[in-house]
């Protein structure tokens, strides 16, 4: 009985851990790629999901993809951050990233 419940605590905060350090990472990618966003200063006449495309290349390599569709149904929102000038961690949690 003592086994099954301290195997049980071990998986329960192997979850927890994992599901915190998932957060983490779209959290930081989220904030990276508002950072990136934001020094564009060459973005004359792109769209935003053409900036957040190439931001997403940029900063994150191989993780490009999983940016992509992290940013991908918050786009209107992420734009009305940036034009409000939020910094990245506002920007972030207002989308749900952080």
């Amino acid at each position: 009985m003592k086994f099954s419940t301290l195997a049980f605590v071990a998986i329960a905060a192997l979850c927890i851990a994992f599901s915190a350090a998932e957060e983490n990472l779209y959290c930081g990618i989220c904030k990276e790629l508002v950072r990136e966003l934001e020094s564009d200063v060459n973005n004359t006449g792109a769209t935003i999901e053409q900036r957040v495309d190439a931001a997403c290349n940029k900063i994150a390599g191989s993780l490009a993809a999983i940016c992509k569709k992290l940013i991908d149904g918050s786009i209107d929102e992420l734009e009305a951050a940036l034009n409000s000038h939020a910094d990245p961690a506002t920007a972030c949690k207002s989308i749900g990233l952080c």
